[in-house]
């Protein structure tokens, strides 16, 4: 609960200083070869992340830990070579829904930006 509550009073603290800001939270990676209460603790986590992002437009939670634990609830060393840290393979599925939401929200803005005219043209 420390570590969610640490990244909603950051979210807080951004939300106060730059209310128009888009505020993206990233879920925490599970972790360890195997089953562990380290690995439940980030799951916990992202769970009360969830819960606080609900309702609100100007904070996302993106789920970054999909398809980390196989079947077997192991964590391949080709996703993190000593489970705990990604390898370039993990960072590439880690990052792919990231890398579509700013890409979604990007698109979203071009509308709504207006371009300065260049100067001297008429």
């Amino acid at each position: 609960e420390d570590i969610a509550q640490g990244l909603k009073s950051i979210t807080t603290l951004i939300r106060d200083r730059q209310p128009q800001a888009f505020v993206i939270l990233l879920s925490l990676l599970p972790r360890g070869h195997t089953p562990n209460p380290l690995r439940e603790r980030n799951k916990e986590v992202n769970n009360i992340l969830e819960e606080y992002v609900k309702g609100n437009s100007k904070v996302q939670l993106v789920n970054i830990d999909t398809g980390f634990i196989q079947a077997d609830e192991t964590i391949s060393h080709h996703d993190m070579y000593d489970y705990l840290h990604l390898t370039q393979k993990g960072y590439t599925k880690a990052f792919e829904p990231v890398n579509e939401l700013l890409t979604q929200l990007l698109q979203e803005m071009e509308g709504e930006i207006e371009r300065p005219e260049t100067e001297g043209a008429d």
